[in-house]
């Protein structure tokens, strides 16, 4: 997923490493889909998941620059099913307690080719062809831009089986 980085759910994010409980609390669990740990799944972002994949990356032998990379890898991932809608309960001035107030920005690949604050409205009608709010006039195909996401990704799977080969990868 791309994702806007230095969002307010990725200050939450810090603050929650750098006091020793990385992940999410998970309220929700629309995502808790990973069954490495539990067989109900958990949510690669969850608070229990992180621990989990932690503890095992620490009874590892690994070299402190590799464990840094594995470190990042698991702690990355962001709360994004309440991140996502916490700028709605913000908007309308409804109860935030559970989700917190951390708002995650998942942005569409087109993004990168606004250059202008645009209001929604605008947005629809350049999506829809009746206007064009985008500058660049040369940006590539949608359908190309996604694919091209999704080859980097593959290349990007290579290189971590590459790094850390496992069964599931290999799959």
């Amino acid at each position: 997923m791309h994702s806007l980085k230095g969002n307010t759910k990725d200050v939450e994010k810090a603050k929650r490493i750098a006091n020793g409980k990385p992940g999410s609390t998970c309220p929700k669990k629309f995502v808790a889909l990973n069954k490495d740990f539990k067989e109900k799944g958990l949510c690669t972002a969850s608070r229990q998941y992180q621990a989990a994949k932690l503890k095992e990356l620490e009874s590892q032998e690994l070299s402190k620059s590799e464990f840094e990379y594995q470190y990042n890898k698991i702690t990355e991932k962001s709360c994004t099913c309440v991140g996502l809608v916490t700028a709605a309960l913000l908007a309308y001035n409804l109860d935030t307690k559970v989700e917190g107030d951390g708002v995650s920005i998942c942005p569409g690949p087109n993004m990168a080719y606004f250059s202008k604050i645009t209001s929604l409205a605008d947005m629809i009608d350049d999506v829809n062809g009746r206007t064009n709010v985008m500058s660049p006039t040369d940006r590539p195909n949608m359908f190309v831009k996604e694919l091209q996401i999704y080859l980097q990704y593959y290349k990007e799977q290579i290189e971590e089986h590459k790094r850390n080969p496992t069964e599931k990868r290999r799959k």
